[in-house]
């Protein structure tokens, strides 16, 4: 089964083993699923789509165990901003990362990808920071 979905927050993280158990809200229902699973580090806001299985936990009932995930940067307004403030950028916070996405709209991943440097266009940014 194919679960796809935004990031809305990290419960838990294991860095030693990469198990991380989180809250997605899928893109096709707006439900919100817990995660569970051995995974790369992930952020708030970031869209992934997870294969796996649904399993009812004993203790904290109906969970998503993931087998396989892709991870991708996000392509809503609201979720660039989030993904950009939760800390993926150090220094970069819900105002930075609200004039970024302002100034070059669905175009952020492509500048923070191929042309950083043009981060210093956004106010409140130098290049000494990049």
């Amino acid at each position: 089964m194919t679960l796809k979905g935004t990031v809305q927050s990290i419960i838990f993280y294991n860095n030693e083993n990469g198990y991380c158990v989180l809250e997605l809200v899928s893109v096709s229902d707006g439900g919100e699923y817990t995660c569970v699973g051995n995974m790369p580090i992930v952020t708030v806001g970031e869209e992934l789509t997870l294969e796996g299985k649904f399993v009812t936990h004993q203790k904290f009932g109906e969970q998503f165990l993931v087998e396989k995930i892709i991870c991708s940067a996000p392509d809503s307004i609201e979720g660039l901003i989030k993904y950009l403030s939760s800390g993926l950028i150090k220094g970069v916070g819900p105002v930075t990362a609200k004039n970024i996405v302002d100034k070059f709209k669905e175009c952020t991943v492509d500048i923070l990808k191929n042309n950083p440097l043009r981060l210093s266009e956004v106010k409140g940014i130098s290049k000494v920071i990049i």
